[in-house]
């Protein structure tokens, strides 16, 4: 008689294989046994002896408990990928597993933490999103930007702006150079997700791509899911996602009030103040009318000559932004003493390194010798 391993999760075993981007038959290898047997594991047909546990939970490093811990339900929405179809199904597997795990942290959370209301108004939009006009676009974001409270000028932190209404924010090594992020509004939770590419780190196109993933969460949220499998539609509500980013993000009337003349050097001086990119000034200068192709490659051709193409000025002086919800949730819990940070570990049943990288603590915050940090706290801080 085979002895297994009691209250194995077999969907555990696949969550966290895909997290770390293996396929059954690398698993199978590293383990030294079939990859049926790591298929069997999977799909409940058997269970891992002892040391075949112990060897998986070594493998994917994982606590033992997160194998032993019932997965829970999780309703989805709409996930809004950026360039999707060519994304790897490996990637892609890789991040909607840790972004599980996210789900998983903000649900525990939520329970001893009252996080910024929702403030993301769902506002009419096609459900055909060949039927949304470039001035609709235009008009929707400013329109947020009235919604919000942000005036007509630079917004000074876009990731924290997101937090403050209700959008939990990560940002995680997605380790793909087609995949800059991701979003999904679940209607269940009333809440909204962002994650976005750690490993893509200059500040300007991080900006620029919360600002993408909130466009899909105000434009997209009632589209048909069927336009998210058509390669046209998809490139459809890319572009309008591209166009409603930069409207929000570099308002017309102001861009222009700032804009005498439109020069690489021009762009550089407003960099420094908008904190978006060189390209992007480029592009929402097309987008606008105030050049034309000719002038559009006449740029782009400067650019590459200067060799900012690949990094603009101000690149290396700009920092990315960094979400801080998920990580002053924990850290003022722990810190009150409601909710101690190994207690919370112990109950999320996850690796320390990856509740640290998802949720933007430090790599050593679990660390038994490691020292207290102050509370923080998180209505305050976030408010202002």
């Amino acid at each position: 008689m085979r002895i297994g391993t009691p209250g194995f999760q077999p969907q555990r075993l696949r969550e966290a294989r895909e997290a770390r981007g293996m396929t059954a038959t690398q698993l199978a290898e590293l383990l030294g046994i079939s990859r049926n047997a790591v298929s069997q594991y999977e799909t409940n047909k058997s269970s891992p002896s002892p040391i075949t546990f112990d060897a998986i939970a070594e493998r994917l490093n994982m606590p033992r408990a997160y194998f032993l811990r019932p997965p829970q339900a999780q309703r989805r929405g709409k996930v809004f990928y950026r360039s999707m179809e060519s994304a790897t199904k490996t990637a892609r597997g890789r991040a909607e597993r840790k972004y599980a795990w996210i789900r998983e942290i903000t649900s525990r959370l939520s329970r001893s933490v009252d996080f910024p209301e929702t403030n993301l108004p769902n506002w009419s939009m096609p459900e055909d999103p060949a039927n949304l006009t470039d001035e609709q676009i235009e008009s929707t974001a400013t329109k947020l930007r009235s919604f919000w409270g942000l005036g007509r000028g630079p917004i000074s932190d876009v990731i924290c702006l997101l937090e403050n209404n209700g959008i939990i924010v990560s940002r995680l090594a997605l380790d793909a150079a087609t995949l800059d992020g991701f979003s999904e509004w679940v209607e269940q939770e009333h809440r909204a997700y962002v994650v976005l590419a750690s490993d893509k780190d200059a500040a300007v196109r991080s900006r620029f791509d919360a600002a993408h993933e909130l466009a899909h969460l105000i434009l997209h949220r009632n589209i048909d899911p069927k336009a998210l499998t058509s390669k046209e539609q998809f490139k459809l509500i890319e572009r309008q996602a591209h166009r409603f980013a930069g409207a929000f993000l570099l308002p017309e009337e102001s861009f222009l009030e700032e804009l005498l003349f439109p020069s690489l050097d021009v762009f550089r001086t407003m960099k420094a103040k908008w904190h978006v990119s060189i390209a992007m000034m480029i592009v929402r200068c097309s987008d606008l009318e105030i050049i034309g192709e000719e002038d559009r490659s006449r740029f782009w051709k400067s650019m590459s000559g200067r060799g900012w193409r690949k990094q603009e000025p101000l690149d290396d002086e700009l920092l990315p932004e960094q979400p801080r919800l998920l990580r002053e949730a924990i850290v003022a819990l722990d810190e009150a003493g409601v909710l101690p940070k190994n207690d919370f570990l112990h109950e999320v049943a996850l690796s320390p390194a990856d509740v640290a990288a998802m949720c933007g603590l430090a790599a050593d915050f679990f660390d038994e010798s490691r020292t207290s940090v102050r509370i923080i706290d998180i209505q305050e801080e976030h408010d202002g």
